[in-house]
């Protein structure tokens, strides 16, 4: 009996850890590769709202007629800042300015420029057509 309640115990102690680990996991380093002025830098218009709740931020999405310059590049997509106001997210626990990350016509999640973090979505979100 002993023997059953120590591998429990064991068994219980790795999820721990796991969940810990995935727990992190919510974010991860990127270093923003900038453009250079007039090389692919474009400003677009977002033609509808996007939802774009992270975990633990519901409710949050891209305003409709939102106008966003891209201003780089991170290795999960281009990185976009918005022009006619700030954007931020709840991450971490706390309110962050936030830049768009897309990639193939969808939003992959978000760059925190103050703590060089990409935080990604849990699932990818179909952007509408761009505006230019």
């Amino acid at each position: 009996m002993n023997a059953f309640f120590r591998s429990a115990r064991g068994l219980a102690a790795a999820m721990l850890v796991l969940s810990g680990l995935l727990a992190c996991a919510s974010h991860e380093r990127a270093s923003l590769v900038q453009v250079r002025n007039g090389e692919g830098d474009r400003i677009v218009i977002l033609s509808r709202a996007v939802p774009a709740a992270l975990s633990g931020d519901d409710g949050r999405s891209l305003p409709e007629n939102s106008r966003w310059r891209r201003i780089g590049a991170v290795p999960q997509g281009d990185v976009y800042r918005r022009l006619d106001d700030r954007f931020v997210v709840r991450a971490q626990g706390r309110e962050r300015e936030a830049y768009l990350v897309e990639s193939n016509g969808k939003l992959m999640g978000f760059y925190l420029p103050g703590e060089s973090w990409f935080v990604p979505l849990s699932t990818p979100v179909r952007m509408p057509s761009w505006q230019r």
